[in-house]
């Protein structure tokens, strides 16, 4: 059995036979190369060792240097929908279209486009990139790969080449795609200057696109066993974010005090919060013909579903609607607003209309971009099978 300590002066033990390691401080003195240091603070092998203890002595510092850096050369293969036509670099770490891929996953997969990252770092940079990329591409499926690879997520490679591949020097307007002419007054359209801008960002706004990542509403699995729904609190994830970049009204100077209680101090707000939101989001949102809708939706977000969860312990009630057969139903803003709390698709499409606004304007307000889309609505289609009643009968 082998055992070994890294301490200078200790014994190493390969097998039966034990040698005695000199000291670092003592046996390095004067050494330059990488290769010299390694042999001096090696173990001296005999002129008759085996090959079972040489593998294990070339274990150890496979391990110990797997622990300093990623080896050079290594790549990961992530599933992604927007890939580049060209290779791209971000500092040394190569971003390139993959192979068209099958992404299976917990309750289902799908054919998507890959991207092939290579030559990074370390794990550090290319955990900060890939949530980087799920973010601008405002998508969840490259950071979901990541942590569930082979548990149970898994990749397939196809023998084509990824689909309708962007051009990253103009990258806002494959993220902008609703409203194009929204998009062409991004001065600065580059995937890469993005990168470089989200680079620069202190720790506590890269925590709210961390905070945007977090998925608490995940419904893979069977649909006729979800025990309870999540939906309120990935709303209230979403306000926390636009609560944090919308900010709160100010305290005014002047306390106030309650006859009733003869509590003195009491602070107040200059203005209430609704209006204060307003006015904010007015700023942010001067030219666009969204703003209402926003504000609309917001406001549900903060006064009609945060209290529940939060100070309530409360899970929606709802439930999946009788339909027509072979039929469409459109949850538009107003449908939406009207249903969500006795449908669930009603609610679902709540939550991914305060998402995609909390989208716009976290964006905006990370890098600039002043571009506020039409919220996402959420369409649901029903086909009926007739199955003859013969047919299911057990011959």
């Amino acid at each position: 059995m082998m055992s070994v300590s890294l301490n200078p002066g200790r014994r190493f033990c390969f097998s039966k036979r034990c040698f005695v390691r000199g000291s670092s401080s003592s046996s390095t003195a004067g050494i330059n190369s990488e290769d010299e240091r390694r042999r001096a603070i090696s173990p001296r092998w005999p002129s008759k060792h085996t090959h079972y203890e040489r593998l294990h002595h070339r274990s150890l510092f496979d391990i110990l240097n797997s622990m300093k850096e990623v080896k050079k050369g290594q790549s990961i293969l992530l599933p992604s929908h927007i890939v580049p036509t060209k290779p791209i670099l971000l500092g040394r770490m190569k971003i390139e279209k993959g192979m068209r891929v099958n992404h299976s996953y917990a309750g289902g997969g799908s054919h998507t486009n890959s991207l092939l990252v290579s030559e990074y770092a370390d794990n550090n940079q290319l955990n900060d990139w890939i949530k980087f990329h799920s973010f601008v591409t405002s998508s969840r499926v490259p950071l979901n790969f990541y942590r569930y690879e082979d548990h149970p997520d898994k990749l397939e490679v196809l023998e084509f080449q990824s689909q309708y591949p962007k051009d990253f020097d103009v990258f806002t307007d494959s993220i902008y795609y609703r409203e194009p002419e929204l998009a062409k007054k991004i001065t600065d359209k580059s995937y890469i200057s993005l990168y470089e801008t989200y680079e620069a960002l202190v720790e506590g706004d890269k925590d709210l696109i961390s905070s945007f990542l977090i998925n608490l509403d995940d419904r893979s699995g069977r649909a006729d066993r979800q025990l309870f729904d999540q939906s309120y609190w990935q709303i209230v994830n979403m306000f926390s974010i636009l609560e944090k970049v919308v900010g709160q009204p100010k305290f005014c100077t002047k306390h106030l005090s309650c006859d009733a209680c003869g509590q003195t101090g009491l602070q107040h707000h200059r203005i209430p919060a609704k209006k204060w939101l307003e006015q904010q989001l007015s700023e942010r949102m001067a030219d666009s013909g969204w703003l209402n809708t926003y504000l609309e939706l917001i406001v549900v977000a903060r006064e009609r579903i945060r209290k529940r969860p939060v100070h309530l312990a409360q899970l929606p009630k709802t439930s999946y609607p009788s339909h027509e057969p072979n039929g469409q139903v459109d949850y538009t803003h107003k449908k939406t607003l009207q249903d969500y709390e006795i449908d669930t698709h009603a609610l679902r499409a709540l939550s991914g209309m305060i998402e995609s606004v909390t989208w716009h304007i976290l964006m905006d307000y990370l890098f600039h971009h002043n571009v506020f889309e039409r919220p996402t609505g959420y369409s649901v289609g029903y086909i009926t099978v007739n199955i003859k009643s013969d047919q299911l009968k057990k011959k």
